[in-house]
């Protein structure tokens, strides 16, 4: 069965990744055999391979109906570069083993707007809390607190943020932030260290500033917020197959000396045949629109891109960051 013939007469990339199955116990009985009887992985990679490739370079022209229709309704809209490689989604389950956030209607790749809101409050997080210098251009970020050691564990710093995170979400005012921040409750950390050992008030105006932002921007248990966040949809994008290779089960399975040669180092390699395992990406140099929408008269209406902008170029967005995934290329703020 010609897969890319089949791609090629096919818009919806989503029906090709999820319904290929069908296609091929249909077609060809024995590939879908071999694949049952768990010998497929160099097949999975074959056809994913002639799929991301005969798909090609794409440009949706849903993606403009739908910038369209959200600038009319008064969303700011944002279009960004990927920089790398991008996959969201890798734990839907796919007839690949891996698989990828694709709209169900029109089959081209998105980023949840539960994703953008997230790493939003995670970028005014760090912001606020001075844990990595971000460029902001209009408005400056609300400092309220000094830190009372400047040499503290990574442990230590992002167990602070997640303390304070988990306060602003259950706060039902800001009398009760500043009451939930005097906690003596520890945060599971050496020495049972709590907020206050770790966190200092330096300002209590500009701590009101700082509760009153964060429920604007992203609400909380109590108070919903301003902002309105809607999916981020790829305009232009093109398809990659990348591999991972997580099992190595002779290695895993070995006795601590057996993992060492007779350097003493450990050896985690080819030797222990590993099962490559592919799986969908979106290639670098595709675009995406971010598309959020504030009130009318809404002050932290530059903040908030300023905030999409840094957080999407250091942090990144979706699976596998720390291999460098995820991330889009600079643009200039204001």
């Amino acid at each position: 069965m010609r897969i890319d013939l089949i791609a090629l007469k096919c818009y919806n990339f989503s029906l090709l990744f999820n319904k290929l199955i069908t296609f091929l116990k249909l077609g060809d009985c024995k590939v879908y055999e071999k694949i049952l009887n768990g010998e497929g992985e160099g097949i999975r990679a074959v056809l994913l391979d002639k799929l991301a490739k005969a798909f090609g370079i794409y440009e949706s022209e849903f993606a403009n109906q739908y910038v369209e229709t959200l600038k009319n309704a008064n969303f700011e809209v944002l279009e960004l570069e990927t920089q790398t490689r991008l996959v969201v989604g890798m734990g839907i389950p796919s007839f690949f083993e891996n698989g990828i956030t694709l709209h169900h209607t029109y089959g081209i790749p998105y980023i949840p707007a539960s994703s953008v809101k997230g790493l939003l409050r995670f970028t005014y997080l760090v912001g606020c809390l001075d844990v990595f210098p971000l460029e902001v251009s209009n408005l400056s970020l609300p400092k309220p607190f000094r830190w009372k050691n400047e040499d503290l564990e990574p442990e230590e710093v992002f167990k602070t943020l997640s303390a304070v995170d988990t306060i602003l979400i259950n706060s039902k005012d800001y009398d009760d932030f500043t009451k939930s921040l005097d906690s003596d409750k520890p945060l599971n950390l050496k020495g049972s260290k709590t907020l206050k050992d770790l966190l200092e008030i330096s300002n209590r105006e500009i701590l009101e500033n700082f509760y009153t932002t964060y429920v604007e921007l992203f609400g909380n248990l109590y108070q919903k917020g301003k902002v309105i966040y809607a999916d981020a949809i790829a305009t232009k994008f093109k398809f990659a197959v990348d591999i991972m290779n997580p099992h190595f089960t002779e290695y895993y399975q070995s006795s601590q000396n057996q993992r060492k040669n007779k350097e003493g180092i450990y050896l985690i390699a080819d030797i222990h045949n590993p099962t490559p395992i592919p799986f969908l990406a979106v290639e670098k140099d595709s675009k995406f629109v971010f598309v959020y929408k504030p009130p009318k008269d809404f002050r932290n209406k530059h903040l908030l891109k300023d905030l999409l902008k840094n957080g999407l170029l250091l942090f990144g967005i979706g699976s596998k960051r720390r291999k460098g995934y995820g991330y889009f290329k600079p643009l200039q703020l204001g």
